[in-house]
């Protein structure tokens, strides 16, 4: 090879994620969630216990709900307000504290402030997808855990996500009771496109 390719031949021709959560390092009452939003602007994560999902759950609509709403004013349900800004391509990382140990955490990404004026829509993440992550025991002694780690090359497949390696992982993180994921990069490839439906018949003879 003469030459190294240009990164721009092929990433500045794909797609972007407009917008996304990703839970970051999580302890027994906090974590760290990164945050990009498709414009800049005032924003707000809520996140809600399980004790309180269902209830939460009843009243939520996309267009309508904001995070000073009543049903979010019930304990053990945490805000945290944002700014996303150009400058830093509206990316944020929050640290939110004061969670539960051993808990699961449902959380939303609303606008807010002149943001939740401007937009018809007001819930951007957690909404037509479940967004959610577990804390930490408190002063746990793990003898064993589960996770999960998986490499870029080619999770989801080419032409839809079935095509891809992500269902079956998510069976497997499933079964296995997985704490946490790692995506750690091209440490591990494992090419899977047009290969789910042979995986799904061997499993099929396996059973």
């Amino acid at each position: 090879m003469t030459h190294l390719p240009s990164p721009n031949q092929y990433e500045s021709s794909l797609p972007k994620l407009k917008s996304m959560c990703i839970v970051g390092h999580t302890t027994d009452t906090t974590t760290k969630i990164w945050v990009r939003t498709f414009q800049p602007g005032q924003w707000c994560l809520v996140l809600v216990n399980e004790a309180n999902i269902q209830q939460v759950k009843g009243t939520l609509n996309a267009f309508t709900s904001h995070p000073d709403d009543a049903c979010f004013s019930a304990s053990g349900i945490v805000k945290a307000t944002l700014n996303t800004d150009e400058k830093y391509d509206n990316c944020e990382c929050v640290t939110i504290e004061n969670l539960t140990p051993n808990t699961r955490y449902y959380y939303y990404l609303f606008a807010y402030g002149d943001t939740y004026d401007q937009l018809p829509r007001k819930i951007e993440r957690g909404m037509a997808i479940e967004h959610a992550f577990c804390t930490d025991e408190a002063s746990p002694h793990w003898q064993n855990f589960s996770f999960g780690f998986y490499s870029c090359h080619d999770p989801f497949g080419h032409r839809s996500v079935s095509d891809g390696l992500w269902p079956d992982f998510g069976e497997i993180l499933e079964d296995k009771n997985t704490r946490f994921v790692i995506g750690g990069g091209d440490q591990v490839y494992c090419d899977t496109h047009g290969k789910r439906s042979r995986r799904q018949a061997k499993k099929q003879n396996q059973s």
